[in-house]
């Protein structure tokens, strides 16, 4: 399928808008993060037809950065922002589906707890909590290829010439 050949992709739609436009009548399709898809589902607004993260495979949706001066001025900052990372990832590997729910409640007041735990059964069940604060060269390009269909990349970086995982790495040696 090509944007603009095959379908019509809507991009002038601001990011936290798209559900409301959605449900206002714009578009036949729409990509909403969670808990936003599983709120419309469960209110009857619409269905969750697809999870665009088992269909595209791996993308880096949350990355952390910083410039390069802090990661020399501060290298035990940045190396104990990832551990942190990496200690939550942990947790969440292991915690219920109710647990998770109930650590994430606070960063969604609209949601309830309920649908925190479907949303948390159904990250599980897709694989999409990441494992490690490890960013693969894979899902680096994957995300690249995203943006340059989307006619929005300009020029293409090299892996390693923004990506710097030997904090991640160290930090999940020690474990």
């Amino acid at each position: 399928m090509k944007p603009g050949e095959d379908v019509e992709v809507i991009n002038n739609i601001q990011f936290n808008l798209m559900g409301g436009a959605f449900e206002g009548g714009t578009g036949d399709y729409v990509t909403l993060f969670e808990p936003t898809a599983t709120l419309f589902e469960r209110s009857g607004s619409g269905h969750i037809v697809a999870n665009v993260g088992l269909e595209s495979g791996e993308v880096p949706y949350t990355t952390f950065m910083t410039m390069p001066d802090t990661i020399k001025k501060e290298p035990k900052l940045v190396e104990s922002f990832i551990r942190a990372v990496y200690k939550a990832q942990l947790w969440l590997k292991d915690a219920t589906d109710a647990e998770a729910a109930e650590a994430m409640l606070e960063f969604f007041p609209d949601a309830d707890v309920e649908t925190l735990k479907i949303v948390a059964n159904s990250y599980r069940k897709t694989d999409s909590w990441m494992a490690d604060p490890i960013m693969t060269e894979e899902a680096f390009t994957r995300l690249q290829d995203i943006i340059d269909i989307n006619g929005e990349l300009k020029a293409r970086v090299e892996f390693g010439e923004l990506v710097d995982n030997s904090f991640a790495e160290a930090v999940v040696k020690e474990k």
